[in-house]
């Protein structure tokens, strides 16, 4: 191993603990979930706080905005939030 790979690759593990660490984690395959993009079914219950099975009832009364892609399930954050604002009852906190 040189002495500059060594310099790196610090900072390589350093950048993936942080990543890795955040709210919506990609389970360890190296990339992070972008913060407003898309979040699987996992990640957007969990954003939810709710189960998978709830989210897929709330998917399929037409509560919550989804995308497609192939066999992939996928949610827009932007679209999950816009949605919770909606069903908001009472004045905001």
């Amino acid at each position: 191993m040189n002495t500059q790979s060594a310099a790196i690759q610090p900072e390589a593990q350093a950048s993936f603990k942080t990543i890795a660490g955040g709210a919506l984690s990609d389970g360890g395959r190296g990339v992070a979930a972008i913060s407003d993009g898309l979040l699987t079914e996992k990640e957007a219950a969990a954003y939810l706080r709710i189960k998978v099975r709830q989210l897929y009832n709330w998917r399929v009364s037409g509560m919550i905005p989804y995308i497609r892609i192939g066999k992939a399930l996928r949610y827009r954050k932007s679209a999950i939030d816009q949605t919770l604002e909606r069903f908001t009852r009472g004045p905001a906190c």
